[in-house]
């Protein structure tokens, strides 16, 4: 690219924002945007608004744009996002940190206007989704002039409105500073984990933006506050609404953070979770629709019982693998409100790890005593419908009942009908046998449960409640120096009880991480004799799900490679089969299910993904597979774009929608995979040019 002579040359400040070079240059130079100046720096781009975004998230498309300026690499190195990969997709580096190419915005210029004064430009910390605030000033950014409402842009200079700077900083609203300096403390720290903590808040507040809980600025910034420090923040929220609003579970107002794969956030959810917050209230969840898989992370249940749930009509199937959001809202309250669940973080999986031989449906369906999710009732509603004669029978016979069912005192001690046999065998627990004329029925003294739970605490409790191993963390308690007064070995006890008072002893967090020594001596599982013996095919074929014909083919799909691969009969180093096993379980899945995850038939998904080489397929032995960290690369654009014939279906209209209209020029694509024939074009859902086909349907 030849380099272009230039009357004026902008000198790169520290901490200044790419397009604000570019502005500055256009501006100096003549230049009536910024679009513009760009196209004689670079006549090959696109000429619409989205290109000042590529060119800011493009290091080479800027750092040629730079050279054609004349300006030195060494001036750009200071403003520039690189990338961290060679991929589109890969993270850019923000002020030192990584960032998702999503998560820098361009549309809109967000700008403190006393600082833009001072300094000249507009700061690249202005650039991030998360930023809603100035850290010097304390108000809050803003897109557009207060004054006279006329936005700022990329395109051309900021306060060309003409309106004075001084009115204009005096209605600049204030921001609390606490809030308007939380991004800052990070950028300055180069707070990997704090950014990512920063962002899931600002999912989360958005979310709860959308369900009318938290709708001004000030809310806004307050809610962030609280959330970033681990706490509920305490929102004003309308006592007389013109619609009548839902109450919130905590698991589905935190639904964003739930569905996140960073695994980082996991201590921080458990910790919001456990401080239940106030009564949120929502009036716009019925509008809401989740995929399958969203809806399994807010429940925190897998496919087996989330698809039993859908059959028994628990839930309700909104659209082609998407529920109501209003629905599982409603599944989690009327759960939570069971007397054995009101404290518990995951109430769904708790009662699910503890029933034996009964499905957590046919569960809910025997302790609800409210209508039918189905029937489409709010919560209020639901909780005050009669019920029937039988279960108000019931209701009254349990109420004047003192003593708890096997099943009940398991989930408030949360732990398995076994061990609170044991217990009671052991004289923990009061309890007998014939309740009810049944012979095989069990009656556990309530007065007995609240006072064992006061006193003692089963070690799989304990590991159910710090999400860890069950069979490993009695042996860690027992390896840092807590004595169990029941369990096997001791008595009759099935698992191990603790003193409660003993855990104050020692530090659970400590006993997780550190190595332990096995009280009983046991080798751990990875340093086994057993690891070292060969295994044969048909050993290796169960412990992979797959046939011992196909053993053979994973070989040759150089998947595995057998002890000695000349001899007759293969054998395989067991560590090696266990590794490919967790592997493919943790890493891969069916490349039906991803399509099911788009809505896509299995052949409209290798044509938009696979044929056009924008992940790869992976065929293991008769199956097809694709990575899982690929399939969120698809759905991090497929939210916000899909295929022509995709958005024609949501619409209502003909496949050929979107070409016609990008024949015309009225519509065109956001992403273009694969090139020649097997090119792929993926539109906008939001495009404002279908606006006007959503309404007539």
């Amino acid at each position: 690219m030849s380099r272009t002579k230039m009357p004026f040359l902008p000198k790169a400040q520290a901490g200044e924002a790419p397009l604000s070079l570019l502005r500055r240059a256009a501006s100096e130079n003549g230049f009536g945007t910024t679009l513009s100046f760009i196209h004689v720096m670079h006549p090959y781009l696109d000429h619409s608004s989205h290109c000042l975004g590529t060119v800011a998230r493009s290091p080479t498309i800027f750092r040629a744009i730079c050279a054609a300026m004349g300006l030195c690499s060494h001036d750009v190195d200071k403003i520039i996002y690189d990338r961290t990969g060679c991929g589109r997709m890969d993270n850019l580096l923000w002020n030192g940190i990584k960032v998702k190419p999503g998560n820098l915005l361009f549309k809109a210029n967000r700008l403190c206007v006393a600082c833009y004064l001072k300094y000249g430009y507009s700061l690249a910390e202005w650039d991030h989704t998360t930023a809603f605030a100035c850290a010097e000033h304390h108000v809050f950014l803003e897109k557009a002039c207060p004054n006279c409402g006329t936005p700022w842009t990329w395109n051309k200079v900021p306060l060309a409105c003409g309106c004075a700077p001084d009115t204009i900083i005096r209605k600049q609203r204030p921001c609390p500073s606490q809030a308007a300096t939380l991004l800052r403390g990070i950028v300055a720290a180069q707070n990997q984990m704090g950014l990512t903590l920063f962002n899931a808040c600002w999912e989360v507040v958005q979310w709860w933006n959308t369900l009318g809980i938290a709708v001004s600025d000030l809310e806004v910034a307050e809610s962030m506050s609280a959330l970033f420090q681990g706490k509920w923040p305490t929102i004003q929220q309308d006592q007389t609404p013109s619609h009548k609003p839902i109450a919130l579970h905590p698991r589905v107002a935190l639904a964003p953070l739930l569905s996140a794969a960073d695994m980082s956030l996991h201590e921080y959810r458990e910790h919001l979770l456990s401080h239940l917050p106030a009564q949120l209230m929502a009036g716009s969840l019925a509008r809401v629709q989740w995929s399958y898989d969203q809806a399994m992370k807010v429940l925190g249940i897998g496919r087996v019982p989330f698809n039993k749930l859908l059959r028994d009509g628990h839930l309700e199937e909104a659209v082609k693998h998407q529920v109501q959001a209003d629905l599982v809202n409603a599944l989690l309250l009327r759960v939570s409100n069971h007397p054995s669940c009101n404290h518990t973080t995951n109430p769904l999986r708790t009662i699910s790890s503890l029933l034996h031989q009964q499905s957590l449906s046919s569960w809910i369906s025997d302790h609800s005593h409210t209508t039918s999710v189905n029937s489409g009732a709010k919560i209020e509603e639901s909780a005050t419908t009669p019920c029937r004669k039988d279960q108000v029978a019931n209701n009254k016979k349990n109420t004047s009942d003192n003593t708890a069912s096997l099943a009940e005192a398991s989930i408030f001690l949360k732990t398995n009908p076994e061990s609170i046999r044991g217990a009671i065998q052991a004289g923990l627990l009061a309890g007998r046998k014939g309740v009810g004329g049944k012979p095989t029925k069990w009656g556990i003294e309530r007065a007995s449960l609240e006072t064992f739970n006061q006193r003692y605490v089963f070690g799989s409790a304990l590991a159910r409640e710090y999400g860890v191993s069950i069979t490993t963390f009695s042996s860690r308690l027992r390896s840092a120096g807590l004595t169990p007064i029941s369990g096997p070995g001791i008595d009759s006890g099935i698992g191990y009880i603790f003193y409660r008072k003993d855990l104050t002893k020692i530090k659970i967090q400590g006993v997780i991480k550190n190595p332990y020594h096995s009280p009983a001596g046991r080798r751990k599982y990875g340093s086994s004799i057993s690891l070292s013996l060969p295994m044969s095919v048909a050993q290796a074929a169960t412990i992979l799900g797959i046939s011992a014909r196909s053993v053979r083919s994973i070989v040759r799909q150089n998947w595995i490679v057998p002890i000695d691969p000349n001899a007759r009969y293969l054998h395989f180093k067991k560590a090696s089969i266990n590794a490919l096993a967790s592997t493919i379980k943790q890493d891969f899945l069916e490349i039906q299910e991803a399509a099911d995850s788009t809505r896509q038939s299995l052949n409209a998904f290798r044509k938009t993904w696979i044929n056009t080489t924008f992940i790869r397929c992976h065929k293991f032995a008769n199956q097809f597979l694709i990575r899982k960290r690929d399939l969120k690369k698809i759905m991090a654009i497929w939210e916000e774009a899909a295929t022509g014939s995709v958005i024609a279906e949501d619409l209502g209209r003909e496949r050929w929608l979107c070409v016609n209209l990008k024949k015309m020029g009225r519509l065109q694509p956001l992403h273009i995979l694969g090139s020649q024939n097997k090119k792929v074009y993926l539109y906008s859902r939001n495009d404002p040019s279908l606006n006007s086909y959503k309404t007539r349907i």
